[in-house]
């Protein structure tokens, strides 16, 4: 028996096989089995994609806010992306100029805890730690102090709304810094797992949906429309609402980058934010009816004239 070594070149550099033949079949067969495979073009399928690395930088790049970058069929509705983006921020920031002055005068707050600390969490993620887009970035220069103008207001004007509840009454600063580190981290994973801008927009649907539910909770856990108010409510909600065809747009013309939009778990968390606001508004309205009719009454029970 000889030995017989062969030297191959393969995709990657100069490998060396050494193999027996007794005979010409088996070097036929060695052929076949050994060094043909080798020369065979390498799979594309996924299976020989790299494997994932840890030290990998995180892509943090939020480019489709720009729409420079968008596709032709996007960029022709450049202008009612803006006028809705605009819209949408100018309400909310009234909405929270107008919940500080509520909590003032009221004494109380409207948005729930958790709600706060998920919200003040996503600005301070996408605006500080991963923000790279310039408008993104002076946006949330405005938006996120006045958000800590709402919880400023929410501690020191409508503490007295958790006399059921002293242990939070007495810490409420602490609940709210607490919080709002660990919904950061819960942010930061997300972002980590999904890629920013995934991330960025998955969390918007999210916490908007946990803040109507909350919102919705909170007015009946207290049975007042202490903190709010109805015109607040409607820039609320139509501020929220505004979303929506400009989501339709960016899956329907920009598929690639916002295709995720139009999934089940979206369009849920849209359907849930939506219909909770709207029951909320006509809630809020049937319970400040309430009060004015109560408002009417005498000692005696008799209506005012």
């Amino acid at each position: 028996m000889e030995m017989i070594v062969a030297q191959v070149m393969d995709h990657e550099g100069l490998m060396c096989i050494a193999f027996a033949y007794d005979g010409p079949c088996s070097l036929e067969y060695t052929r076949q089995a050994f060094i043909e495979p080798i020369l065979a073009p390498r799979s594309t399928s996924n299976h020989s994609q790299q494997p994932f690395n840890p030290n990998q930088p995180l892509k943090s790049k939020m480019d489709s806010f720009d729409l420079a970058n968008a596709p032709p069929e996007i960029r022709a509705y450049a202008t009612p992306i803006i006028l809705l983006n605009l819209y949408t921020n100018a309400s909310w920031l009234y909405v929270y100029f107008g919940m500080v002055y509520r909590s003032v005068k009221d004494k109380s707050y409207a948005m729930p805890l958790y709600s706060q600390c998920l919200n003040i969490a996503w600005e301070i993620t996408y605006g500080y730690i991963y923000g790279d887009d310039w408008m993104l970035f002076a946006t949330f220069l405005v938006t996120f102090p006045t958000d800590c103008l709402v919880i400023w207001a929410a501690i020191y004007h409508g503490a007295k709304e958790w006399d059921r509840s002293p242990l939070v009454q007495r810490n409420l600063l602490w609940y709210y810094v607490i919080g709002t580190g660990i919904a950061v981290a819960l942010h930061m994973c997300a972002a980590s797992e999904l890629g920013v801008e995934k991330a960025f927009f998955a969390g918007a649907i999210g916490c908007q949906a946990v803040l109507s539910v909350g919102y919705l909770g909170n007015l009946i856990q207290m049975g007042s429309t202490r903190g709010f108010s109805m015109h607040l409510w409607f820039f609320r909600f139509t501020g929220s609402l505004t979303l929506v065809p400009e989501f339709y747009l960016r899956v329907k013309y920009w598929p690639e980058r916002f295709g995720f939009l139009g999934q089940p778990l979206m369009l849920w968390c849209c359907a849930v934010f939506l219909g909770f606001d709207l029951v909320y508004g006509i809630l809020f309205w049937y319970i400040r009816r309430q009060e004015r009719e109560t408002g009417m009454l005498l000692a005696d029970g008799r209506k005012r004239k």
